[in-house]
């Protein structure tokens, strides 16, 4: 059964391969202007919110794994 399914996945994958090579492929465009400066004065112990962006920190704990949770 895992090859016949394999085998399908194989045969639908050919078309796109195949319609792929002939798209042309152009790299994105690099923009190396200066970013948004970040004003001190806006930030907290956990917090950091302007006009344009809300960022929150946070730490999680599951089970005995601990994570560090950026909400953006």
């Amino acid at each position: 059964m895992k090859k016949l399914a394999a085998m399908l996945l194989a045969l639908l994958l050919v078309p796109c391969a195949v319609m792929a090579e002939g798209t042309a492929v152009s790299p994105l465009p690099f923009d190396f202007s200066a970013g948004h400066v970040a004003d001190p004065a806006l930030f907290t112990g956990s917090t950091y919110e302007d006009a344009s962006l809300s960022v929150q920190m946070e730490r999680v704990w599951v089970g005995n794994a601990h994570f560090n949770v950026a909400r953006v």
